[in-house]
C-alpha cells in the first residue's frame, strides 16, 4: 500500500486529454483511486469558495467525504469535471494568491500542513466501508 505521484503531463510524450480520461476511468474501476490536488487563485471563486472537494456523492467516495471533513466541499457539482465523473476526486486545497504572499518558512509550513490534511484524509479511506466492485475509494467511473 502506498502511494504514487502521477503527473501525466510530464510524460514523454505527454499523455492527452481524452488519454488522460481513459486511464482515469480504468484506474478508478480497478479499485484505485485517484486524487487530483488543485490550488487556485480568488478568481474561481464560486459562492464565496475556492477551496473545498469536487467529488462523487456522500457515501460512494469515501476520499471525498474524508477530504471534504477538512476542506469542505466546494460548491460544484461533480458531473460538470471530466475527473470525478470518471470516478476520481478533485481537491482546491489552497489559493494561491494567499501562498505566494507569505514568506519562504511560513509557505513551507503551510504546505506541509496542506500535505498533511490530504494524507490524513487518504489514509483514513481503509477505515471506509469497502467500495462496490468497480469504482474506488475515490468514486466510481459514471462516463
Amino acid at each position: 500500500m502506498g502511494w504514487t505521484v502521477v503527473r501525466p503531463d510530464l510524460f514523454t510524450p505527454p499523455m492527452d486529454w481524452g488519454s488522460y480520461c481513459d486511464w482515469a476511468r480504468n484506474t478508478t474501476a480497478s479499485g484505485v483511486s485517484l486524487l487530483e490536488i488543485h490550488g487556485q487563485g480568488t478568481e474561481a471563486e464560486m459562492d464565496g469558495k475556492v477551496l473545498g472537494v469536487i467529488s462523487q456523492e456522500s457515501q460512494v467516495s469515501s476520499l471525498g467525504d474524508s477530504l471534504a471533513g477538512k476542506f469542505g466541499r466546494f460548491p460544484m457539482d461533480w458531473r460538470e469535471l471530466m475527473v470525478s465523473k470518471a470516478g476520481g476526486a478533485v481537491v482546491e486545497s489552497f489559493e494561491t494568491e494567499y501562498l505566494e504572499s507569505l514568506g519562504f518558512g511560513k509557505k513551507e509550513e503551510t504546505l506541509n500542513q496542506i500535505a498533511a490534511d490530504i494524507a490524513l484524509a487518504v489514509d483514513a479511506t481503509r477505515r471506509a466501508e469497502p467500495p462496490e466492485y468497480g469504482c474506488s475509494a475515490s468514486g466510481c467511473p459514471r462516463a
